[in-house]
């Protein structure tokens, strides 16, 4: 099976488990949130004719209904914008792209690279330069990829950021490899 097969089914398994949508029914009326019995997947690539490879790839949240019909797809930013950072993936990692759904329903959360799209070996730079980035979709569409990480993941894929307090307590966390989480927090919002 190949990198970007193993990939799109590891996405998709872990968010089939991870996001059944009744969780999410809480939300306000406006939410944009999956639809019962719908699954979000992390999408790395443009979905163009070139092959995806090690390099930073931009990233895009794609809903489906159960009977496999895309209903919406949110992009990531691809430059900073305000306290939000870009967030890319590595074409070819299976490791990347896993989704998280907070206890409450309230956040989806993932990580990936604060990168400009076609960095290339993403997962291999230093941190210190290309901070890795926790990030959340809010149950109200609002997409948060503020939170950076500078002194841990370097030369490493990051992994997705457990979710478990990042509602209750404001700050966000994300692995790599085996490693234990790292915690930070996201950075203020303007006022």
């Amino acid at each position: 099976m190949s990198s970007t097969a193993r990939r799109a089914l590891a996405g998709l398994t872990a968010v089939a488990l991870l996001a059944p949508a009744q969780a999410l029914l809480a939300a306000p009326a406006h939410a944009a949130t999956p639809a019962d019995g719908n699954i979000v997947v992390a999408r790395v690539g443009t979905g163009g004719s070139s092959a995806l490879s090690s390099a930073a790839a931009p990233v895009f949240l794609a809903e489906y209904s159960s009977s496999g019909a895309l209903v919406k797809t949110v992009a990531l930013p691809t430059a900073a914008s305000g306290s939000n950072r870009p967030l890319m993936m590595s074409g070819s990692a299976s490791s990347e792209g896993a989704l998280t759904l907070s206890p409450d329903g309230r956040y989806l959360a993932f990580a990936g690279y604060a990168a400009a799209p076609g960095t290339t070996s993403v997962a291999s730079t230093l941190a210190s330069g290309t901070p890795r980035v926790v990030a959340r979709l809010g149950s109200d569409g609002a997409v948060d990829t503020s939170t950076a990480i500078t002194d841990a993941f370097s030369g490493n894929n990051i992994r997705a950021p457990p979710s478990t307090t990042a509602a209750a307590s404001g700050r966000s966390a994300a692995t790599a490899g085996g490693g234990s989480p790292r915690w930070a927090a996201p950075a203020p919002r303007p006022r």
